[in-house]
């Protein structure tokens, strides 16, 4: 008999690596030997990224509502869906959502892991984030972090706390053939439009960067509650030479048309971004977050910047558009890059996650 693993979302509809990563697993386990279901909290308009038809989604609310109001008939309506499909395991997709299912599990056999795809130092803003980590370290039967970095915060903060477990996030674009890359120097940043992403940093360094070298194009591909003030902030830097792009599904085409990435977030668990921009050969120049780039980037593909330094972010990109006038030594990076990439393969991630479902 199959095991019956589910998954709890925030919400199933947004555009984010974390929506992107925990559909590539949740399809992949479904594919192998897993019954997967899905419970997410809000779900406006359906699944952003599509997912197996034999994969049971149960949405708790189709609007925005309170979960703090609505507490107590959240709590009562996971624990009626685990009951009533006889859930093995329940994954987190994010620790604050161990609130809910810390006594939502009460005295079912249910195994309780927390995925956590976010800096331990970091608390997005919601303060009682460090109590439900402490909850969680002390009631979950097991913690998924990305990066050895994050392992050592917990077992830090937690010494009694043994059941912290890595495991990276798989490249959801393993596989792909990338042919001979060409520099068609465009610079490409892709991200929700929230402070935390850092975009205003970009734009300031970028402020920079373009007066010497108007030949390069910023990108930015996504979508959120920033976009304008944003935009206001390009056009009094007098930016011009600019691309804006809504979120989409079919990012592919933005990477391949694309010469090198930047990233210029806060923070980061372990950026989804930054794989998906190595396997496409795009060399990276990144702030240096607490967790994150340093696991990706390495000195052959790219750049790593004192993190929140605009005048660093851009010093590196004069440096590495300099270098890659040179069409010989983009391509030398550009491979590195697509080397690089292997080492998050989905079927070594998948085989971390088939043991720990099995322990």
């Amino acid at each position: 008999m199959k095991k019956k693993v589910c998954f709890l979302i925030g919400n199933i509809s947004n555009s984010g690596g974390t929506e992107r990563v925990s559909s590539l697993i949740a399809n992949n386990l479904n594919k192998k030997k897993y019954q997967v279901y899905i419970i997410t909290i809000f779900n406006q308009s359906g699944p952003f990224f599509d997912l197996n038809k034999d994969i049971k989604i149960y949405t708790l609310y189709e609007n925005n509502v309170s979960i703090y109001k609505n507490f107590l008939a959240i709590c009562f309506k996971i624990r009626k869906i685990i009951k009533k499909n006889n859930i093995d395991i329940l994954v987190n997709v994010d620790s604050i959502l161990a609130m809910f299912t810390i006594p939502s599990l009460l005295g079912l056999k249910t195994r309780n892991i927390i995925w956590e795809h976010f800096n331990f130092n970091v608390d997005l803003g919601v303060k009682f984030r460090k109590v439900i980590r402490f909850a969680a370290a002390l009631l979950s039967n097991d913690i998924i972090v990305l990066t050895k970095k994050d392992k050592m915060f917990w077992e830090k903060a937690y010494p009694w706390c043994n059941k912290v477990i890595q495991i990276a996030n798989p490249n959801p674009f393993d596989g792909v053939q990338i042919d001979a890359k060409i520099n068609n120097k465009v610079l490409l940043s892709v991200g929700h439009l929230l402070d935390i992403k850092g975009f205003d940093y970009l734009l300031r360094a970028w402020a920079i960067v373009h007066i010497q070298r108007q030949d390069w194009t910023l990108r930015i591909v996504g979508s959120g509650p920033k976009k304008e003030e944003l935009e206001s902030l390009a056009q009094e830097l007098k930016i011009t030479n600019i691309q804006w792009v809504e979120s989409t599904k079919d990012i592919a085409q933005y990477y391949l048309s694309s010469a090198v990435y930047a990233l210029s977030s806060h923070s980061e668990g372990l950026p989804m971004v930054l794989i998906e921009a190595s396997s496409f050969g795009l060399p990276m120049v990144s702030f240096d977050c607490d967790t994150g780039p340093s696991d990706i980037i390495t000195p052959s593909c790219g750049w790593l910047v004192m993190p929140l330094n605009i005048d660093d972010l851009a010093a590196k990109l004069l440096q590495a558009f300099d270098l890659f006038d040179s069409n010989e030594k983009y391509s030398v990076y550009s491979q590195a890059s697509i080397d690089n990439a292997k080492r998050f393969t989905l079927e070594n991630i998948l085989s971390r996650w088939d043991t720990l479902l099995n322990e």
